[in-house]
């Protein structure tokens, strides 16, 4: 599950300097040489300074290294980095989809379903695109068949620190498929809650155990967690019975709307 791309020189590419930064990184992942290849990763990184398409290339390499310590949750996030700074020109056609399918299979990885399947329907939108349909459609379709069910989904959560820098308040977010969610497995420092939604945000302590319901008129809703870099936790999504049933659990909710 490691994106491997091509890079490229040239105007709007890769400069001399970036391009032999990111070769000496890529042979000390070859050889297994992880500290060496962190070390460079992260000097690139306070360097600064780097073009949208190096700053792409960067975060897609920060990836492959957090890969290779086996933090599989870092890995996504700087995916995700590099999708979202990374334009059809710096990123398209078979690096564009190859990207998608890793970010999909993490997703579906942490349980990320909701997620899994924006991140799929990115990719049916791709050119050329029948053999990762082919790939993945199967599984899209089983996660879909399980958001639809009465079974509780279970997203493995990590809280990271979004700008790798001492003033940047550590946090996990996620934009759930249902409206009644929960907390479970807190291991470390896991502090408290806010769900942002369209016309109203709640909040509240984190805790297992304890419920909490978005009322449906609300509209759509984040939840982002906050606590100590590194903790861990389980985020359940429970299936209500129906829109009445939303409403009247959404009571316990409503007591830590926001002033």
């Amino acid at each position: 599950m490691t994106v491997r791309t091509e890079i490229r020189r040239g105007r709007d590419a890769a400069t001399s300097n970036f391009i032999r930064r990111y070769r000496r990184i890529v042979t000390h992942l070859h050889h297994e040489e992880y500290d060496n290849a962190r070390r460079l990763v992260d000097e690139a990184y306070a360097l600064g300074g780097w073009n949208l398409y190096e700053s792409a290339m960067l975060w897609l390499m920060m990836g492959r290294v957090d890969g290779a310590e086996a933090n599989f949750a870092g890995k996504l996030e700087n995916y995700r980095r590099a999708l979202a700074i990374g334009t059809r020109k710096a990123l398209g056609g078979k690096d564009r989809r190859e990207l998608l399918s890793r970010i999909f299979e993490l997703e579906d990885k942490f349980g990320l379903f909701a997620d899994a399947l924006r991140t799929y329907a990115l990719l049916e939108k791709e050119r050329d695109n029948s053999a990762e349909l082919a790939e993945f459609g199967p599984r899209a379709a089983q996660i879909t068949a399980a958001m639809k069910s009465d079974e509780v989904i279970r997203a493995s959560a990590t809280i990271y620190n979004p700008c790798n820098c001492d003033k940047g308040e550590p946090l996990w977010h996620y934009r759930p498929s249902r409206r009644t969610f929960s907390f479970a497995n807190l291991n470390g420092n896991v502090k408290r809650f806010e769900a942002r939604c369209e016309t109203t945000r709640i909040r509240g302590d984190v805790a297992e155990g304890k419920s909490w319901t978005l009322a449906s008129d609300w509209g759509d809703c984040r939840v982002f967690v906050f606590g100590d870099d590194g903790a861990t936790f389980d985020f359940l999504e429970h299936q209500s019975a129906s829109d009445n049933k939303i409403a009247d659990e959404a009571t316990v909710a409503r007591n830590h709307v926001l002033d």
